[in-house]
């Protein structure tokens, strides 16, 4: 899976997922204008008597351009999303396994 954050016609950053054991993600930053990206990973989970999102992996591009990689398990009955944030943008969208 691979999803682009765009302003303005350019592209500022993306959020991959590459399904292995164990799951991959990157953030990059294709866009030198000062500033990075950062990526999230949020779960559902049930607290108390409601549903909340909690974030379990937070991370950035490492500065501006570039890319960073995180390892994170995706489990099979989870409920998950991701997020990608920079320059003011961002997308969010679900997350399976």
């Amino acid at each position: 899976m691979h999803r682009f954050l765009e302003k303005g016609g350019n592209k500022l950053g993306s959020f991959n997922h590459y399904d292995a054991e164990p799951d991959t993600f990157s953030v990059c930053d294709l866009h030198p204008n000062g500033a990075g990206v950062t990526g999230e990973i949020q779960e559902l989970i049930l607290a108390g008597s409601k549903y909340i999102w909690v974030t379990r992996k937070k991370w950035d591009d490492g500065g501006d351009v570039g890319c960073d990689y995180v390892e994170f398990n995706i489990r099979e009955k989870g409920v998950y999303m991701w997020e990608l944030r920079g320059s003011g943008e961002y997308i969010n969208g679900d997350l399976k396994e």
